[in-house]
């Protein structure tokens, strides 16, 4: 058995770990692991699937997202619980290999079980930006060390340096020769029509940006039904796959996996960060920095700028061909799964 444990929080980690999953159960028995609305999409995808039975929520200001406070929570009622309860499991079905998926505490808990096989895949190994460890820098270290130490091989889900989307956001740790590029682990969509822009990202994570770009009056989709029905020039489609595969312009707040399916289809990338969202505004710079899309200040969005940033995008996608194509001829899912086949399970 191999077992992937895949962070919860949103839907870039486990998308990415079913791929790997699928490539691994050519060969293997394999079962993921997970907590949240991510343990449904992993059953839906006909995984076997645990569920840590984690609950957590992201914490709000009076309109954007409380950042520091929802970091604070995630310590204590995720990275604790998500500790013990591995911690058990793992001693209990003494997995041959287990992929972590941007987890350092699932990571602390295959040591603490004595599992051996362990990788780790990250888009971010540097911690000195998160903001629950800005005050607490012991902290970010001891993160960093573990990253380091306890994995045989971590796997980055991105592009070699320097061309990678979140260079920013690593830290080798002085093990430089553990660390493997495998290029996007991500979909594939067509390449869309440009007069069509998709929005992908809702709910929770809006930090005011949602309503920015519903006040805009421009033609945009989305998958959430409360930013829908609250803008006429916003159109529902509730299959975020379909909406994406349509759309040549895609608008992202910059998480990881989301650009790196932009890049590999061909579309166009408008980016927005969250403020304070240190890992996706370092990923969006470098977007911008790579010539691959514009960004986009929070505060600061409305009909001029956003229709400004679509030539661009537009534009950018085009100059950025011989990029895109690099980052098209990697097979991301099936390296990583390469790669825990002979350098981690064996």
């Amino acid at each position: 058995m191999i077992s992937i444990v895949a962070e919860g929080i949103g839907f870039g980690h486990i998308r990415r770990c079913m791929r790997i999953a699928r490539e691994l159960e050519k060969t293997d028995e394999v079962e993921i692991i997970t907590y949240g609305k991510a343990a449904d999409v992993s059953r839906q995808g006909g995984f076997e699937t645990k569920n840590l039975g984690i609950d957590f929520s992201l914490r709000f200001g009076k309109k954007n997202i409380d950042i520091e406070a929802s970091a604070f929570d995630y310590i204590m009622k995720v990275n604790f619980p998500v500790i013990s309860k591995l911690h058990r499991q793992f001693r209990r079905d003494r997995p041959k290999a287990v992929l972590i998926d941007s987890s350092v505490s699932a990571l602390v808990a295959s040591k603490l079980a004595g599992i051996k096989n362990v990788a780790y895949l990250a888009n971010q190994t540097d911690f000195s930006n998160f903001p629950a460890f800005t005050m607490v820098k012991k902290s970010a270290r001891y993160l960093g060390r573990q990253v380091a130490q306890i994995p045989k091989v971590v796997i980055v889900p991105d592009l070699p340096p320097p061309y990678s989307i979140c260079l920013k956001n690593l830290d080798f740790h002085g093990k430089r020769e553990k660390f493997r590029f495998v290029g996007g682990i991500a979909n594939r969509y067509p390449k869309g029509s440009s007069s069509k822009k998709a929005i992908a990202f809702g709910g929770e994570e809006d930090g005011g940006i949602l309503d920015e770009l519903g006040q805009t009056g421009l033609k945009m989709q989305t998958a959430s039904k409360a930013l829908a029905s609250r803008y006429k020039n916003l159109e529902l489609k509730e299959d975020f796959e379909q909406m994406a595969s349509a759309a040549g312009i895609i608008i992202t707040h910059g998480g990881h996996t989301t650009l790196m399916e932009c890049i590999i289809s061909g579309k166009a990338i408008v980016g927005i960060a969250l403020g304070g969202y240190a890992e996706r505004e370092a990923n969006l710079g470098q977007i911008a920095a790579l010539g691959l899309g514009e960004r986009l200040e929070p505060g600061f969005v409305n009909k001029k700028t956003l229709e400004f940033a679509f030539q661009s995008a537009l534009k950018k996608g085009q100059e950025s061909a011989l990029l895109r194509r690099f980052a098209q001829s990697f097979d991301g899912a099936k390296l990583a799964a390469g790669i825990i086949r002979d350098e981690v399970a064996r």
